[in-house]
């Protein structure tokens, strides 16, 4: 196995642990979960907070699914960068751009705050888009 392969196969084990550790931490603390979601600033709704509470867990551990799994792994790369994309871009609003910073992030990681967490995932979307270039897509 060349170094390239191996990378790749790295990158992926590791993406694909940190999408199944969110997605079954979020299931496991549902309700601490969807309360977590309904108070969020800008998406404090009750229709989001019940959707969201359900399909992000889900759409998580697919993601880690199939980047461990699967043969299709690069849905998976795809479904990882889409979603880093979109925590990296939220958390970036919320620091930066809203009134104030929310509370502790009780969820995922708890020990790292906000800014932490904003670190943790960019460091992700780094990862992914290393993984996204060494696949040559």
């Amino acid at each position: 196995m060349g170094i390239r392969r191996f990378i790749i196969k790295i990158l992926q084990v590791i993406l694909g642990i940190i999408f199944l550790y969110a997605g079954l931490k979020k299931v496991w603390e549902g309700d601490l979960f969807y309360h977590t979601l309904l108070s969020t600033p800008y998406l404090e709704s009750q229709v989001f907070a019940e959707w969201g509470s359900i399909g992000i867990p889900v759409v998580e551990i697919l993601t880690g699914l199939f980047l461990l799994l699967f043969t299709r792994r690069m849905i998976g790369v795809l479904f990882s960068f889409g979603l880093m994309l979109l925590y990296t871009a939220y958390l970036v609003i919320l620091l930066f751009f809203g009134d104030g910073i929310p509370c502790t992030c009780r969820t995922v990681l708890p020990f790292l705050g906000w800014y932490g967490h904003l670190y943790f995932t960019l460091s992700c979307l780094v990862l992914t888009l290393l993984l996204l270039r060494l696949r040559k897509i």
